[in-house]
């Protein structure tokens, strides 16, 4: 329990800060401390991947914070090297050791020193891209003892994983890169839309304040302002604006993001406005990517392109129209995020055979023809 009491901030640090896009899924250890390996008396160590710290909050079934937080980390390594007689060790190798760490780049947050011979130090690295944290080291050295803590995230097995995928995953088998399929479908589901993060958020926005205590927390102690929707089961402390409402219906919560979108959009118009920027004075205005659309084997015009949406646009279309679905059927279309016979429409054959299989429909989009069924329902 210890032990766990004091990894688990550690662990919300990693998870929580906005992780920058690393390309290594192992941390880098500078070579002193492989020296101090060497020179010790005995050792000892465990390493826990992200496999076996899911399994690990398995163990406290009712600790959600627990699990959310493991959902950011993919390592966990604990190095521990004993010596027969106080201070056996070289202590410039602990010099040596900050030294590699400041030439590699890491920043160091704490450098706390003991008043025994200058033999017990504890040192707190961290590895930042684009001013966000991507690894965390912790040095603790004793008269006879030192102990080595590398913590690593998940948004870096995440890149390799996207870019080994990418690249066609040459030389594994179908079995390998199913399995690394589904690996990153699970931490794109987990940690997608904090990949790209470059830096702290000026704000956040949160609905299920209940759901997302963890990261108010994490926000607070951040010193980043609190924006949420506040219902009449929710705690408004560490709320900096709290928003009375409702925060359980489903176009309640579209009705909130669209908000929050469009005071996001208008913000930074503003923001650039004041620096002195106007589009209007520009030579040429300011190219905007064109919307990828689908275009119907058939030549026929132009639909828009698919998406999955967390809540229907208006009224959702009555999906028991198309050929073989039931009610049980729409349920499971619109818990995958389908409501409009316009998304339908815009399947491409690689999109229809990914939803056919997410939602385990069976093959039934293509035998029950439900993608040009929905053509004719969407422009009835």
């Amino acid at each position: 329990m210890r032990l766990r009491s004091a990894i688990l901030p550690l662990l919300v640090v990693i998870s929580l800060g906005a992780f920058s896009n690393a390309q290594q899924q192992t941390v880098w250890t500078p070579q002193a401390i492989h020296d101090l390996q060497q020179s010790a008396t005995s050792k000892s160590g465990f390493t826990f991947d992200h496999s076996m710290l899911v399994f690990a909050s398995k163990l406290e079934p009712n600790d959600a914070d627990l699990r959310r937080v493991i959902a950011g980390v993919s390592g966990i390594s604990v190095q521990n090297y004993r010596f027969q007689s106080p201070a056996q060790y070289d202590l410039s190798e602990l010099d040596s050791v900050n030294a590699q760490y400041r030439a590699a780049g890491w920043k160091q947050l704490m450098n706390k020193h003991h008043n025994n011979a200058g033999s017990g130090t504890t040192d707190l690295w961290v590895r930042l891209e684009n001013n966000a944290i991507s690894n965390v080291a912790i040095l603790l050295a004793r008269p006879n003892e030192v102990s080595f803590v590398a913590i690593s995230g998940s948004i870096s097995r995440l890149r390799k994983l996207d870019e080994m995928l990418s690249a066609g995953a040459s030389g594994i088998t179908k079995k390998e890169r199913l399995l690394l399929t589904r690996e990153r479908d699970k931490l794109e589901k987990a940690l997608g839309g904090i990949k790209d993060m470059g830096g702290t958020p000026d704000l956040i926005f949160v609905i299920d304040t209940n759901k997302e205590a963890l990261a108010i927390k994490e926000a607070n102690r951040l010193k980043i302002p609190v924006v949420a929707i506040l219902d009449t089961n929710c705690d408004p402390d560490g709320i900096t604006h709290p928003i009375p409402a409702n925060d359980d219906a489903g176009r309640a919560i579209a009705f909130y993001c669209d908000l929050i979108a469009r005071a996001a959009i208008d913000g930074i118009s503003r923001s650039q406005g004041a620096a002195g920027v106007d589009f209007g004075e520009a030579e040429a205005p300011p190219v905007e990517p064109a919307l990828e659309v689908a275009e119907s084997v058939s030549g026929e015009a132009p639909v828009e392109a698919f998406e999955l949406l967390s809540a229907p646009r208006g009224a959702p279309d009555d999906l028991a129209k198309l050929p073989g679905v039931g009610p049980q059927i729409v349920k499971k279309l619109n818990d995958g995020g389908v409501f409009h016979y316009w998304q339908l429409a815009a399947l491409t054959p690689a999109e229809s055979e990914k939803l056919d299989a997410d939602l385990k429909l069976g093959g039934r989009i293509a035998r029950d023809n439900w993608i040009d069924q929905a053509r004719s329902l969407a422009s009835a």
